[in-house]
């Protein structure tokens, strides 16, 4: 393990696939395609990039959001049923959405999902009223300051409670308000009646404060965010119910925080986008977090600084840091991690990567969670065969 030092952060240990390091095998055993830039036959097509990319499952289904569609299918991966978001988030075809979230929430077996929307500058949020996606979903709207719009909303539930968390900009000139965040009563919200919660911020000293999924029942829900001038992570604790719920802080020194440099392709000139540090997923389970972010640094036998994969556990119950590390390729380029936990409490963490050689491909690296020294190559699971090509956002 990398713990904090008595006189401040270690660097990051690496894990390389061009080291020799304890291996172990990911085996993948199925797979199929999702929506496709937010097309698919039929319909529905708006083709807007980036297509903002949401994935969850249950037991039974498989539930995928794009910008302003939304698709589910039975785990074998047959297909059920194409929406738009318009629908199912009761609001109107002419507003431009983006940004959506989906999760299901283990304890409630229920589905919840946020969207931001630019028509009437709101931020969307339903609950499946059973633990069919297919069925019916209770549909609520938050109203932002005004003048302002939001990016990226968040979503993690506990037992008891759930919290959407955004970043505000000013409509007039697109400049940063600061992160937000709601405390939402989750007994409420389960049975569509209207919500008790409590609003934080905007705050501007605090940027894409990231909620950590639950895998249990804890009422405690935790929250991150990067620091990257100074290196530290900040972690939030927020207990209580609204309108009582209260929020702690505290601050852990992780090492120097490196923003991420472009990453080359294969066959074209372009650039691809790695994004910024702020933190792009994390889970809680059993008093561990895992968090991950996208890095700049130089991997072992490389000669130049690439996009990396920053991956960082926590024990919220001493707050202290259990492992902090990078994982890395020489020569690629590893962007825009998720992770996620199996019924073992195995941490698995899908990523994208690209090289001089590779088009832009997905895959998937593991760690055991009684080998914390082990891991595994990466798994690719979707191969890219041509480069991604300059393109208007929306």
């Amino acid at each position: 393990y990398v713990s904090q030092a008595a006189d401040g952060p270690r660097a990051p240990r690496t894990f390389s696939a061009n080291k020799s390091q304890p291996l172990y095998t990911i085996n993948v055993t199925t797979g199929f395609d999702g929506l496709h830039y937010g097309c698919n036959e039929g319909s529905y097509c708006t083709g807007r990039v980036p297509p903002d990319v949401q994935v969850a499952s249950s037991p039974n289904y498989v539930l995928e959001m794009v910008n302003s569609l939304g698709q589910t299918w039975d785990k074998q991966g047959n297909p059920i049923k194409t929406f738009s978001l318009t629908s199912l988030f009761q609001t109107y075809a002419t507003h431009v959405l983006f940004d959506p979230r989906v999760l299901y929430d283990i304890s409630s077996q229920r589905w919840f999902a946020t969207l931001a929307d630019r028509g009437d500058q709101t931020i969307r949020f339903a609950v499946s009223q059973t633990d069919d996606p297919n069925s019916r979903w209770w549909t609520y709207q938050f109203a932002l300051t005004p003048g302002t719009w939001a990016d990226q909303p968040l979503i993690a539930t506990s037992g008891d409670k759930l919290v959407i968390s955004l970043n505000d900009y000013y409509s007039s000139n697109a400049s940063f308000v600061g992160a937000e965040y709601w405390v939402i009563d989750k007994r409420e919200a389960l049975e569509g009646v209207p919500l008790k919660y409590v609003v934080y911020g905007p705050d501007d000293n605090l940027f894409s404060v990231h909620p950590a999924k639950s895998t249990g029942a804890n009422n405690t829900i935790y929250m991150l965010s990067v620091e990257q001038e100074r290196g530290y992570v900040k972690l939030f604790r927020v207990d209580g119910l609204p309108p009582s719920s209260q929020v702690s802080t505290r601050e852990l020194p992780v090492s120097a925080i490196t923003s991420p440099p472009n990453a080359t392709q294969f066959g074209s000139d372009f650039l691809l986008d790695t994004g910024d540090t702020r933190v792009m997923d994390a889970t809680w389970d059993n008093g561990t977090l895992w968090l991950t972010f996208t890095d700049g640094c130089v991997p072992y036998g490389d000669t130049q600084i690439r996009s990396c994969i920053r991956l960082i556990q926590l024990n919220t119950n001493t707050n202290k840091i259990l492992q902090n590390f990078l994982l890395n390729t020489v020569g690629s380029y590893y962007f825009y991690p998720t992770l996620s936990l199996d019924s073992a409490g195995d941490l698995i963490v899908g990523f994208g990567y690209s090289s001089a050689n590779d088009s832009p491909s997905f895959a998937v690296w593991a760690q055991p969670l009684d080998s914390p020294n082990a891991i595994s190559h990466p798994q690719v699971l979707r191969l890219g065969n041509a480069p991604v090509t300059p393109v208007a956002s929306s």
